[in-house]
């Protein structure tokens, strides 16, 4: 059974899809049909799933294959001399790691909040706590964005991580040391706290202000179906689509 979080995503933007794809288009040619392909990180996986869904809703001839990555991974793949149809990136550095040059759409922003199992009985309430001797915290790769994005904030804070702090690529595997019990707080981003549905109890931060996460997606040189994606980009760079993003965790591009 879905998560509560990811009904809440997927509803959130299927509900703007029409008003946003009738913008999108503006009365002028129908969308080609054809299969879309995804490159995204895995912070956007329920979001992504709602997009898609919701688009394929109103052109039922555009299909998508989705992949999954950490940025750097996706950069590699790029650079390496694979050509996505749409590339999502938690940071516009990617896309320069990757080789791609063709303007990005920054279209949300990710911010950090402490999550904790809901059956904690004694979790942190304050970024503070997470340099609590005997605390066991996960978070992102200092060398990915969801991990240089971590590091400002402790650093804005003037918090220093307990020794051993579990280092995972993505948001998503720091996350499932929370779940699975092997991790007491992990730094993510709202959205991925929020997709984790009742498992998950999300702390604030106002620290995290300090650094957020610059979403970005283009359409790279080169790719297969350069129209209708572009069409899509402009869907998932709409009002209605952004908008239901924010309710679901993310923040409006800046």
């Amino acid at each position: 059974m879905p998560r509560a979080g990811a009904r809440s995503i997927a509803a959130t933007v299927l509900v703007g899809v029409v008003v946003a794809l009738t913008a999108c288009t503006g009365g002028g040619p129908e969308v080609r049909a054809g299969i879309l392909t995804i490159f995204a990180p895995p912070s956007m996986t329920e979001a992504v799933g709602g997009m898609t869904q919701a688009y394929s809703g109103t052109y039922p001839g555009v299909g998508f294959e989705t992949l999954f990555e950490p940025d750097s991974l996706l950069a590699q793949r790029v650079a390496d001399g694979a050509t996505p149809d749409i590339l999502l990136a938690e940071d516009p550095t990617t896309l320069a790691t990757a080789g791609v040059t063709a303007t990005p759409a920054h279209f949300a922003r990710g911010q950090l909040v402490m999550a904790v199992a809901a059956a904690n009985p004694a979790p942190p309430s304050a970024l503070a706590d997470v340099a609590r001797r005997g605390l066991r915290v996960a978070l992102c790769a200092r060398d990915e964005p969801c991990g240089r994005v971590a590091e400002a904030v402790l650093a804005a804070a003037q918090v220093t991580l307990p020794g051993g702090a579990i280092r995972e690529a993505d948001v998503r595997s720091a996350l499932r040391h929370v779940t699975d019990g092997s991790a007491d707080v992990a730094l993510v981003y709202r959205s991925d706290a929020l997709a984790a549905g009742e498992a998950v109890r999300m702390v604030e931060m106002p620290e995290s202000v300090a650094a957020l996460a610059d979403l970005v997606a283009v359409v790279p040189d080169g790719a297969p179906l350069p129209d209708v994606a572009r069409n899509f980009l402009d869907y998932v760079t709409s009002t209605p689509v952004m908008d239901a993003l924010t309710r679901d965790g993310f923040r409006p591009p800046a």
